[in-house]
């Protein structure tokens, strides 16, 4: 099981329904990493800057997890063209 597998398992999304990846392998585990960590500081933390940093831990863990970032979206941005081809079938090929 890839790398991109494990972490499409982790969301439960699949099919048509779910956004297009945008976000390298690297960037995804470093965003899951980087956002787990934040949330756990985050959540040490009673006070308004601590549910801030969990938020923001959260929004990477689902960046990672996904493979999807809106704001790459919002500025046309796209760090995981290869391997969204490597996953996705060419149609012309079968």
């Amino acid at each position: 099981m890839s790398t991109p597998d494990i972490l499409r398992g982790l969301t439960g999304q699949s099919g048509p329904m779910t956004k297009p990846m945008n976000v390298s392998e690297q960037e995804r585990w470093l965003s899951v990493l980087g956002g787990a960590a934040l949330a756990v500081a985050g959540f040490k933390l009673i006070k308004l800057h601590g549910l801030v940093l969990l938020g923001l831990g959260a929004v990477l863990v689902r960046r990672g997890a996904t493979g999807h970032c809106d704001v790459y979206e919002a500025a046309g941005l796209d760090t995981a063209g290869s391997l969204r081809h490597a996953e996705a079938p060419d149609d012309d090929r079968l």
